[in-house]
């Protein structure tokens, strides 16, 4: 592994060590590739072999290579029996109707790999793509034209005659069946898709079922009954990484993971609770607040916003009749857009409020339905100055360090309304500590041009983050972006979409985003991860946390349940 990879992805290829053994978490296949993963298989326990489209390479059990070669487009699945390597290869056009495509199986020697043969498959319809061995038989899976609602498996003796072709009722899946392998008692099947399908079928192909869960780039049987699962992940203007995880079956999902990747760099991610444990608690009350502190949040997040009479409350938004009774208590006090602001009332009106569950004040449903139950309890909304002087009572009495997080909400709003919410917050800021890089305190914003003031005109010496929206913001995404941005911030918050573009065959897209805020020392800290609204791309929230910490590298993450990303990180 070269040292540009290393400062490329630092925590997904920092170091072979990354990773505990390959019998019990992720193995990542060493180097780089310029085309995707298409398959692997293993001589258990002596070596993993993996289909890299043009390259063939043999790896130990840690992923370190042991044997790499150059082969042709399009090499695909494969398998290993009696000490060589079969290979479904196409070198035709894949998902057209017979005739089209060009089949066949290349051989190799398991040692040396060595080319030994090649065996024309020309019953494979639709282009060879995967393959498999079992019991004196090769299964040949492959490419489907659209709309043909079953799929083709290709039985071959050991000296490639063909015996037979079966047919699995498992509907239509895109681009047909790209990878095979036998383990626990059944045939596997991983299928391109949005989102990726799984097949299952018994020994005679009799179709016993079908999930969404990506096995499409590689997937192969264990000894001990378990199955490896390839993932593959691009980076731009780079190439692709590949590694495999170990799962194990499982009827709700198909397969699942057995055990998390932890990633054993001495930089580890830092964990920012979401307006506290949000997941669990009414968001940015102090019970809240007390959970995360508890849970292992290194960070507290505080969104910071005015009263009337211009002390900084602790509230997400400007608004405040999403999370409070306000209608209730003071329903004569909304605007003419008909909504409630925490600036039209004072400190003491304020406090009068009882705080609830975040709810859709339309429909009064709550926004997240499985999380604590609206007007459940008694909530107050805190002022910045209670929570400031709350963390530094929790650190004392528990002997952590636990940090603050506050963003300056919609500053050219409240000037607007007549209150520098910037020069207010950092007062406060001030008089409890937080002044330099050296306090324990990250300092966010949205706004570029308040960011700058923060920094330049109101002197603030401390850690910046210029936080952007989803959906604005593209030129701060730019390179020229970024580099105008690191002469003033510390770091960038992004969406999650910025740093993970999604998913497309099975190929986590990943951005340039971490490479580039990296490359001009910026800490990258997206948001917001949450168990109970996965993107498309993540099965399970142990999964997202995978995919940003240790794919895409970043340094910390925003999140509703501090708890779970902690145990990730553990």
């Amino acid at each position: 592994m070269t040292t540009f990879q290393r400062m490329l992805l630092p925590i997904v290829l920092g170091s072979l060590a990354l990773f505990e053994s390959a019998t019990a978490t992720d193995i990542v296949c060493e180097g780089v590739y310029p085309r995707h993963l298409q398959g692997v298989c293993t001589d258990e326990p002596r070596a993993i072999y993996w289909s890299w489209t043009e390259a063939l390479v043999k790896t130990d059990w840690q992923g370190r290579i042991l044997k790499q070669v150059p082969v042709a487009s399009h090499h695909g699945d494969l398998c290993f029996h009696d000490g060589k390597v079969f290979v479904a290869v196409n070198l035709g056009e894949f998902n057209l109707p017979a005739g089209k495509e060009d089949s066949w199986v290349y051989v190799y020697d398991g040692e040396t790999l060595a080319e030994l043969a090649r065996r024309p498959v020309r019953e494979v319809a639709h282009g060879a793509g995967g393959m498999a061995y079992r019991d004196g038989r090769f299964i040949i899976v492959g490419g489907l034209p659209k709309d043909v609602d079953e799929n083709y498996l290709y039985e071959y003796d050991e000296q490639f005659a063909f015996r037979k072709r079966h047919v699995l009722a498992s509907g239509y899946t895109k681009m047909g069946i790209q990878t095979v392998a036998w383990a626990n008692g059944s045939w596997w099947f991983g299928c391109y898709g949005d989102p990726p399908v799984l097949l299952r079928a018994d020994a005679e192909f009799r179709f016993t079922g079908k999930w969404v869960c990506g096995a499409a780039l590689g997937i192969a049987g264990l000894k001990d009954g378990n199955l490896l699962v390839a993932r593959n992940t691009k980076v731009p203007g780079v190439g692709h990484f590949g590694r495999l995880i170990v799962v194990r079956e499982d009827e709700k999902k198909g397969l699942a993971p057995i055990t998390i990747a932890t990633p054993a760099t001495a930089a580890r991610p830092v964990i920012i609770a979401h307006r506290g444990a949000s997941g669990y608690l009414p968001e940015h009350t102090l019970p809240a607040k007390a959970l995360a502190h508890a849970m292992g949040a290194d960070y507290l997040e505080q969104d910071v916003v005015l009263s009337k009479d211009g002390v900084p409350v602790v509230l997400h938004d400007v608004q405040i009749d999403t999370v409070t009774d306000v209608a209730q208590r003071f329903p004569d006090r909304k605007r003419a857009n008909g909504r409630y602001y925490a600036i039209d009332f004072t400190l003491a009106e304020l406090k009068q409020l009882r705080v609830t569950e975040r709810f859709n004040p339309k429909t009064n449903a709550a926004v997240y339905k499985n999380r604590f139950p609206l007007w459940q309890s008694s909530f107050q909304i805190p002022t910045l100055e209670e929570e400031l002087q709350f963390i530094r009572g929790l650190n004392k009495s528990t002997g952590k360090n636990v940090g603050v997080y506050p963003e300056i909400k919609a500053p050219s709003w409240h000037r607007e309304q007549g209150q520098d919410i910037s020069k207010i917050v950092l007062n406060v800021l001030d008089r409890y500590g937080y002044k330099t890089k050296a306090d324990n305190i990250w300092l966010q914003c949205f706004e570029f041009e308040e960011v700058k003031r923060i920094r330049q005109e109101l002197g603030y010496k401390g850690r910046l983050v210029q936080l952007l929206p989803a959906k604005d913001n593209k030129t701060l995404l730019t390179r020229q972006g970024l580099e105008e941005l690191a002469k003033i911030a510390d770091g960038i918050g992004p969406a999650l979409s910025h740093v993970v573009a999604g998913m497309t065959n099975d190929v986590l897209q990943l951005t340039d985003l971490v490479k580039n805020a990296h490359d001009l020392k910026l800490a990258v800290h997206p948001y917001t991860l949450r168990a109970d609204e996965l993107p498309p791309y993540a099965d399970s929230f142990e999964e997202l946390c995978r995919i940003f910490f240790v794919e895409a590298g970043v340094d910390g993450a925003f999140t509703d349940f501090p708890d779970r990303a902690r145990a990730f990180l553990r």
